[in-house]
């Protein structure tokens, strides 16, 4: 272990983060450039971590086996897979068909992350365990996404994940905020008594041109000193050249003088993607018949140190040794390398394949379908990435053109489904649209659209949406409604972000109805929600209505979902993004279920239910940042800053919102703009600031500012209203009030109409106050009790300063005690400073459930009192079983319970 020299002080950080685990889990990240010693710690790691007892797995990525989804994840579980049987039967299932060991299709990607996550806590119920990820930034990407959601959620499970990635490479764990130690070069003294044991009998000369040449790297002290660098050779180069070439040129010096035979062998195990001796050695014979077999023949490569050969495996020295050896070889022996390779593995399709591509150096049909079959087998075991990438390859090597373009075409559709906008653009353009059949010029034109940012000018945009109902409509004729349809959705999105008028709004839900299939047909309804949410909410409420929440399919119910809350029904669409949530959980499919939890979220805020609100905006902001859709959370981040206002936390509502619009802003996002408005404007009114909150609120009113939308404004008109009666703004708001309520129908079911029924009795003159005040407490305002609640205090208040003030303090207690039940102190507070001016005192407020739990120990009790397992809790949320008997054991001394029979009764006492 001489290239520990110098890394004690590593390997005890290492030695100390792992023994942690025995407690605890988690992740760190060791990084360095190449060289400079991880694979040597973390060998000593493990030789610390196996005298205390630890279970360890090790990974080690192979740029060859990059294009094999879980190729990476297949050899770290594998010692442990028996145990696979022990999993929940739809993880086992998606695990094993990850792997190709089952035939269930296409199972998504995060639910084989839960497998992996469950099966290394069930390892870890028997010993402590240590997982080891070498050369990280060469792992297949399924792989390595896979275990970076392991990592994220590793806490109360005994696992231990030390991942070593080399400078200058990203990964998917450098945004999981992991502790990082970093291996830099050692200080002139380690370097000077490494090489001393290294090559003790160098002269001075040479002694001190090494340690100038290395710059303090292990690897290069020990390779460059065996090369023995003169002046003018290729290694004095000076330190203009990267240490990287240099290693590779002296570990190529070393190759090159090696017989024929041994570099074919070297070059044969270089190029393939194993280090199985018995399948490279079947490869070599093909180039070295009769000889490849001889187990001499690898002596020299293990004598000139650049391999070792082991219990039927080859290992390098190091990967530069492989890139090295594969780097300086001709085309016409890599083409040979890689045909023998690909003949040996016949059996092997998935690998066969690429192969066969490394040795074909021009268009080729027959490759091309090969490298579309394994695209096709990728998706099917959940390996996304790998498709795409697949399925780029295979239209390179496409000789027809239509074909070529078709297969671009299929990779940039599922590059946008990934959400890789930049590399969906980039096929999309490889895409010929000449070269296409019309159905596929269409949905072409309808990726580019998607793709391409809305015009900066309201012109723009209409023409724009113009533009996409006449395509609508050309598809429609030619017999393709479905097509069709996504056209006038698309056209509806723009008329969404872009106030471009009634008439074409119109145009555009004309085509719409026209072109879908059914009039409940979830689309179509979208395009309602979208074109005018305001004056159609009626037929969209009944047409959905027509719809059963949990005999849909998830797709449909998230659309459903939208369509309502786009209009502000949100009681109505809360059975809708259930169902829906409860589908995606099942199938792992994490990136939709976070605009469904988003959907969940903003459902509970207008009845403040807090079991619900709480939990959903926490777990939609977790997995919005793990998934890569800043929009969702931003949307998390105003539904937590709505619920801190509420509360009476102003401050950090304050930081919420400014963390949200500092996402928001950029994107040019203006709905989400438009909630954060309305959310500084509801804290300053709960902190009765009422100049600050017109100030904030009169803004979503004005065409010109970046918060303004046209319909979804209307949501801020009952919070305007009540700034506008305290700061003498009466007649501007009203206007506002008008200018929406001509357009308004009738009813309680939306938030516009519940924000008209708030607002008039605050705007009225005295005289017919009263009256508004008791017609609009006589409206059916169940699911809105926050609204009720505020209309109870402003009655009370507006009694009050009529010299009522006995009369006032039976709406003012009521407003009281709904503010309480609700845990909405900012009010509550009111409503007491007023009883309080009216000749009666009040108690303190009750801490409910969801201020003594956190958002994720309040969902887990919520399951768990509902009767669910710890496991089929940790398979909802995506935590393993160990986890969420963690939380458990915390929560139930928080509530004064003991047992969980006890959660039921005391969830129900105290939210």
């Amino acid at each position: 272990m001489e290239l520990l020299v110098g890394r004690e002080r590593e390997l005890d950080q290492l030695t100390a983060f792992a023994l942690a685990a025995q407690d605890r889990g988690g992740g760190l990240l060791l990084r360095g450039p190449a060289g400079i010693g991880k694979s040597f710690v973390l060998a000593a790691l493990s030789d610390q971590a196996r005298s205390h007892g630890f279970h360890q797995l090790t990974i080690s990525g192979i740029q060859s086996e990059a294009r094999l989804a879980f190729a990476g994840l297949h050899q770290l579980v594998r010692p442990v897979l028996d145990r696979a049987t022990d999993l929940p039967p739809r993880q086992r299932d998606a695990l094993l068909s990850a792997f190709g060991m089952t035939d269930v299709l296409a199972p998504d990607p995060y639910l084989i992350a839960l497998a992996v996550l469950e099966l290394l806590a069930l390892t870890a119920t028997r010993a402590p365990v240590l997982a080891i990820v070498d050369d990280a930034q060469w792992l297949d990407r399924p792989t390595a996404d896979a275990l970076a959601f392991v990592v994220r959620r590793l806490g109360d499970d005994r696992v231990a994940f030390v991942v070593c990635a080399r400078d200058g490479y990203e990964t998917p764990f450098d945004t999981l905020g992991l502790p990082v130690i970093e291996l830099g070069p050692l200080d002139h003294e380690r370097s000077a008594a490494l090489l001393d044991q290294r090559a003790p009998h160098l002269d001075e000369r040479l002694r001190a041109r090494v340690l100038n040449l290395a710059r303090g790297n292990p690897l290069a002290l020990t390779e460059l000193a065996s090369a023995r660098p003169q002046h003018g050779s290729q290694h004095g180069t000076g330190a203009e050249v990267a240490m990287t070439a240099r290693l590779e040129r002296a570990f190529t010096s070393r190759y090159v003088e090696l017989p024929e035979a041994v570099r074919t062998l070297l070059l044969v195990a270089a190029a393939g993607d194993t280090n199985d001796l018995r399948e490279l050695v079947v490869a070599a014979d093909l180039l070295l018949p009769g000889t490849a077999a001889d187990p001499d023949l690898w002596k020299p490569a293990v004598d000139a140190q650049l391999v070792t050969v082991w219990e039927h495996r080859v290992e390098f020295r190091h990967p530069l040794v492989r890139s090295a050896i594969y780097q300086g070889a001709g085309t016409a022996q890599r083409v040979a390398v890689h045909t023998a390779l690909a003949t040996s593995l016949e059996a092997s399709p998935d690998r066969r394949v690429w192969h066969r591509a490394a040795a074909t150096l021009g268009p080729d049909e027959d490759v091309a379908a090969e490298i579309e079959a394994a695209a096709d087998r990728a998706e099917a075991r959940g390996g996304q990435t790998v498709t795409l990438e697949a399925l780029e390859r295979s239209a390179v090597l496409t000789p027809d053109l239509g074909r070529r373009a078709e297969r671009f075409l299929r990779a940039a559709e599922l590059a946008l489904e990934l959400g890789d906008p930049e590399a969906a653009t980039r096929l999309s353009r490889l895409a010929q649209a000449d070269a296409l059949s019309p159905r596929s010029r269409a949905r072409l034109r309808l990726l580019s659209e998607m793709l391409s940012p809305s015009p900066s000018s309201t012109a723009g945009v209409a023409a724009k949406a113009d533009e996409l109902i006449d395509v609508a409509d050309v598809l429609f004729a030619q017999g393709d409604a479905d097509l069709a349809l996504r056209f006038a959705h698309l056209a509806a999105q723009q008329t969404w972000v872009t106030d471009v008028g009634q008439e074409l709004r119109s145009a555009v839900l004309a085509t719409a109805e026209r072109v879908a299939p059914s009039t409940t047909d979830p689309v179509l309804l979208s395009v309602y929600s979208l074109t005018d949410p305001i004056g159609h909410n009626k037929v969209l409420i009944a047409r959905s209505g027509d719809l059963v929440p949990h005999d849909i399919d998830a797709h449909t119910a998230h659309l459903v979902a939208t369509a309502l809350n786009f209009a502000g029904a949100f009681a109505l669409s809360a059975p809708f993004s259930s169902a829906a949530a409860t589908t995606l959980r099942a199938e792992g499919r994490l990136r939709q279920l976070v605009v469904v939890s988003a959907q969940q979220a903003w459902s509970a805020f207008p009845p403040l239910d807090w079991a619900v609100a709480v939990p959903a905006a926490d777990e939609t902001l977790r997995l919005a940042r793990e998934t890569g859709q800043p929009l969702w959370e931003a949307s998390a981040l105003i539904v937590q800053a709505m619920l801190a206002g509420v509360r009476g936390e102003f401050d950090e509502s304050a930081a919420l919102v400014g963390a949200a619009e500092a996402i928001a802003l950029p994107m040019g996002a203006n709905a989400m703009l438009c909630g954060l408005q309305l959310t500084r404007g509801l804290a300053a009114i709960g902190a009765s600031s009422y100049d600050e909150a017109y100030e904030q609120l009169h803004r979503l009113f004005d065409p010109h500012d970046p918060a303004y939308h046209h319909f979804q404004s209307a949501w801020a008109l009952g919070d305007l209203a009540e700034a506008a009666a305290h700061t003498g703004n009466v007649e501007a708001a009203r206007a506002h009030l008008d200018s929406f309520a001509q357009h308004a129908q009738t009813g309680e079911s939306t938030w516009t109409q519940v924000a008209l029924l708030y607002a008039r009795p605050l705007l009225v003159d005295d005289d017919r106050a009263e009256a508004a005040f008791r017609g609009a407490l006589h409206a059916d305002l169940s699911t809105w009790p926050l609204y009720r609640a505020r209309l109870l205090l402003g009655y009370g208040r507006w009694l009050r300063r009529q010299r009522r003030a006995a009369e006032s303090r039976a709406p003012l207690r009521s407003a009281r005690e709904a503010f309480d039940a609700l845990g909405a102190r900012a009010f509550a507070e009111q409503a007491r400073a007023e009883l309080r001016a009216a000749g009666e005192r009040s108690q303190g407020a009750e801490t409910h459930a969801w201020q003594r739990l956190s958002p994720q120990e309040l969902q887990i009790a919520q399951l768990a009192a509902d009767g669910l397992s710890n496991r089929e809790i940790g398979t909802r949320l995506y935590l393993s079983h160990r986890t969420v008997a963690s939380h458990l054991y915390r929560v139930y001394p928080k509530l004064g319970i003991t047992t969980r029979v006890q959660l039921r009764p005391a969830l129900e006492q105290l939210v």
